[in-house]
């Protein structure tokens, strides 16, 4: 089972709260294994309620969902750099989806993808802001494949199926996003690119699209691209009634009457 939660905490200067902070704070609360290769949750950056604070987390698995409840008790501290919150209510459930339910095969071709927060895809060393359908749906496959229980299984999308899968119109920008970086005995600032704005996919194949609406909708959960414990990789996900076929018309439209 997979759940959204919102925190509710005392009041913090969210403009001074760095990424490393958030995610300091939240393995306290969540991490079982500060190692692990792919973390089973994901959090979404503090903001700014009517007199509280509020940071969104998504636990992926059964001990995640566990931890958190267990630990994010009513006035435990909360450390996020040199400030401290207390949590003032019991983790408040927002959404929840099982992996079957994600699983299970819908009506879908088309997809808006919302960046809420900045997304970078990573290639070995490098990273990108740029949300390609391969670069999306191939970590949302690595998360799947290393989170979903034995019995719940996707089918793999290899370079022909994901070659049936378009972008028609993107809108955004790129933001940098600067995170800690382990180096030898020390840490020095890694400065990501990562795209926040909106992205809108199509599947030509009701077999691949099946198999797309799935990851789309978990990575709504999980975070996509890098970094999605420090707050970054927010998506959200709306199914299109219309499949949008016009592969990029509506943004060749913009530019055109920008040159009129």
């Amino acid at each position: 089972m997979m759940v959204r939660w919102r925190l509710h905490l005392t009041p913090v200067d969210v403009e001074a709260v760095r990424p490393q902070h958030l995610h300091a704070a939240m393995c306290h609360l969540l991490d079982r294994d500060h190692h692990a290769r792919v973390k089973d949750w994901a959090v979404s950056p503090v903001a700014d309620g009517e007199a509280i604070a509020m940071i969104e987390v998504h636990t992926l698995s059964a001990a995640a969902r566990h931890a958190l409840m267990e630990r994010a008790k009513v006035g435990t501290k909360v450390a996020l750099g040199g400030q401290e919150a207390l949590i003032v209510e019991p983790p408040r459930t927002v959404e929840m989806a099982s992996w079957a339910e994600l699983a299970a095969s819908r009506d879908a071709s088309s997809w808006r993808v919302d960046f809420e927060t900045p997304t970078a895809f990573r290639s070995a060393e490098r990273f990108s802001p740029l949300p390609t359908p391969s670069a999306l749906l191939r970590g949302a496959s690595v998360r799947w494949e290393a989170l979903a229980p034995s019995g719940v299984k996707l089918p793999r999308l290899g370079h022909p199926e994901i070659a049936k899968v378009w972008v028609s119109d993107v809108a955004g920008e790129t933001w940098i996003a600067t995170i800690p970086h382990a180096l030898g005995e020390g840490t020095r600032a890694r400065e990501l690119p990562g795209f926040v704005g909106t992205v809108t996919l199509n599947c030509s194949d009701r077999h691949v699209a099946a198999t797309v609406d799935s990851l789309l909708r978990f990575a709504a959960f999980s975070g996509a691209g890098a970094y999605t414990a420090h707050g970054m990789g927010v998506i959200t996900v709306e199914q299109l009634t219309r499949p949008d076929r016009t592969r990029g018309t509506a943004a060749q439209a913009r530019v055109l009457a920008g040159r009129q």
